[in-house]
């Protein structure tokens, strides 16, 4: 995709308190902004989901933007919303999710940007997804949906 940028941050056992972690491959940019998702695991069933920007130079910044659970049932994992960057959120879906789009809860498409990149934990492969709402929105506020479709052809509607 267009909004895959090369050059995620290297894993840094030191830099993650020595939590296994990954950094898989290319980042997300939004607006002009890179974003990577890191995931690690909590036991052997839950995931822990973490949102990062990257400056110019790919150095990480956590965003405090936190998501935990199982990417189970076609559901994905969901974070963000966080006071650094309140008109975004962020998702982690089952390999071969695409086609995201947003819609208020009544239906009416709404305006976002969407960006994904491709994420891996041990030996799993997941679509992340990041998302903005228009300058000026607060991601907690707004009542609406995401949509997306799986790999096996199914449409999901969350939040």
């Amino acid at each position: 995709p267009s909004n895959v940028v090369p050059g995620g941050p290297a894993s840094s056992p030191s830099f993650f308190n020595s939590m296994p972690t990954t950094w898989s491959g290319p980042s997300m940019s939004i607006d002009g902004q890179r974003y990577v998702i890191r995931l690690g695991p909590i036991d052997a069933r839950t995931v822990l989901a973490e949102l990062y920007r990257l400056d110019s130079n790919a150095h990480p910044t956590d965003l405090s933007g936190a998501g935990g659970g199982t990417v189970t049932a076609g559901q994905p994992i969901w974070g963000g919303g966080t006071s650094l960057v309140p008109n975004l959120t962020f998702g982690v879906f089952a390999e071969g999710s695409h086609d995201f789009t947003c819609a208020l809860a009544s239906g009416k498409p709404y305006p976002c940007t969407v960006a994904t990149m491709p994420v891996t934990l041990d030996r799993r492969s997941y679509v992340a997804m990041a998302m903005t709402l228009p300058a000026g929105e607060d991601i907690k506020s707004f009542q609406g949906k995401v949509s997306w479709t799986d790999s096996a052809g199914t449409r999901h509607t969350s939040l």
